[in-house]
């Protein structure tokens, strides 16, 4: 996805889905405990890459029990990030993660991607150059959006508000329906996948159970198309054999 896309406009224009991302600081900030708890039951320490990090909200909590680095492709977005760290700026750099990246082999212990891959039109490019810089061992922790955030908007446009900002999003998010397993494993390979965690959809479900009067959420609530998110947790099958 071109560069352009992703300028202060996508970030904190009147279109952007995030309306301000500067005010998702201590949603983000909140997150990255949780996903950082997840984390480190499999990796504690070492150099930590985040592949598309925006703002940099995530590596300020990551930074507590990881060297951090980070890119994106937004120059916006990277230049926001050496605001709020500027004790890593040199580490923080402009990046399309589906291009070659500037670390030598096996330089990482852990690589995370938080709903980077739908925006990706190679997402293998990305997998790969992953593979190759993650030590024997590494950790390759991704979460994905739900598709149905887009799908339900535009079959129910009454009932969602925010239908303008979904149809922005939709010229970024290439890749949305790469999800599930079946789709995954096959880029995948040459990881072993340790853990997968489910999110339940809970906002939309509930204007959708406001607006018809039904159990939503305890019946079909409960299918796995109404995870809002799932996040897959890998480790590189790359031995230390693959050093010498």
């Amino acid at each position: 996805m071109p560069q352009h896309h992703f300028g202060k406009d996508y970030f904190e224009g009147s279109r952007s889905p995030y309306k301000s991302y500067l005010r998702k600081r201590e949603k983000r900030r909140k997150e990255a405990k949780i996903y950082l708890k997840h984390l480190t039951k499999y990796k504690s320490h070492g150099r930590l890459l985040e592949v598309g990090c925006a703002y940099g909200f995530y590596l300020e909590v990551f930074k507590e029990k990881f060297e951090v680095f980070g890119m994106d492709i937004s120059e916006h977005a990277i230049q926001q990030a050496r605001r709020f760290l500027p004790e890593v700026r040199d580490h923080l750099i402009r990046q399309d993660c589906q291009k070659n990246w500037p670390y030598v082999d096996n330089y990482f212990d852990a690589v995370v991607a938080y709903s980077a891959i739908e925006y990706l039109e190679h997402p293998l490019n990305m997998i790969r150059e992953t593979y190759r810089c993650l030590k024997p061992g590494g950790v390759f922790m991704f979460s994905m959006a739900n598709p149905l955030y887009e799908i339900l908007p535009r079959l129910f446009p009454h009932l969602f508000l925010d239908i303008v900002l979904l149809k922005y999003r939709s010229i970024t998010n290439v890749n949305l329906y790469l999800k599930y397993s079946w789709e995954l494993k096959p880029l995948l390979s040459d990881f072993l996948i340790l853990e997968k965690i489910e999110n339940p959809w809970i906002g939309k479900l509930k204007i959708l159970e406001r607006k018809f009067r039904l159990p939503i959420r305890k019946t079909i609530g409960k299918l796995p198309i109404f995870n809002s998110t799932l996040t897959w947790i890998c480790s590189s099958k790359k031995t230390a054999r693959a050093l010498k």
